[in-house]
């Protein structure tokens, strides 16, 4: 008798671990969510602001006049920070939190074609010598493209404002990123376009400082 009812008694301990285990879970699975939401929301609106801030820019350029080139200097700082916040935050949810929306990368990548057209048109415009470079990566079957990535930001936080970086992920259907990649003749991952000249594979920050010929 004694077996029977230590046998009983494990079986409603087992299940109570279950029930506990279950509900942890789901628990946890509901606050992942709802974090990722609020964080989607959040960048959602960063990116809605960044257009609106963007139009000002945009708008003194239509005039072809470099009378307004010290106002975009100051405005364009604060743009390339934002846009490079925005895009941090998105690569840490994909890769650390395995959240990716589709949908909010498309509207970040036209918000970057936005803004290197008008970087080339203040380049132009204002003669400028900061260096752009138009980054394809995949998150598909490219080992190398986390490294070049991290190779970028590398180099980015070393050289400063010297250069300008835009990240577009190839796997994703975006008209504009593919009208860029069919213009610049990109396939295949990793590749980048350096002052409108390539497409260049994979390089290391040193390599990437050689081309440029960067002051350290």
């Amino acid at each position: 008798m004694g077996n029977k009812i230590t046998h009983s008694f494990s079986w409603h301990i087992y299940l109570f671990a279950f029930i506990i285990t279950f509900a942890l879970f789901g628990a946890g699975f509901y606050l992942g969510a709802h974090i990722n939401s609020f964080f989607a929301e959040e960048i959602g609106s960063e990116i809605q602001s960044l257009i609106e801030h963007m139009h000002s820019s945009e708008l003194l350029f239509l005039l072809d006049d470099d009378l307004f080139c010290p106002v975009y200097i100051a405005e364009q700082k604060n743009l390339d920070e934002e846009s490079w916040s925005i895009g941090s935050t998105l690569e840490f949810m994909e890769k650390e939190k395995g959240y990716t929306d589709y949908e909010l990368k498309k509207r970040y990548f036209q918000l970057e074609v936005r803004n290197y057209i008008l970087g080339l048109k203040a380049k132009e415009i204002c003669n400028l010598t900061t260096h752009h470079i138009l980054y394809f990566y995949s998150n598909i079957d490219c080992s190398e493209c986390r490294e070049q990535g991290n190779e970028l930001t590398f180099l980015r936080n070393e050289v400063g404002r010297q250069i300008r970086t835009y990240s577009f992920d190839g796997s994703i259907n975006v008209a504009v990123v593919e009208a860029l990649e069919e213009k610049y003749n990109i396939t295949s991952y990793p590749s980048m376009i350096i002052d409108e000249e390539g497409p260049y594979g994979f390089m290391t920050k040193e390599e990437l400082k050689e081309i440029l010929i960067l002051e350290n």
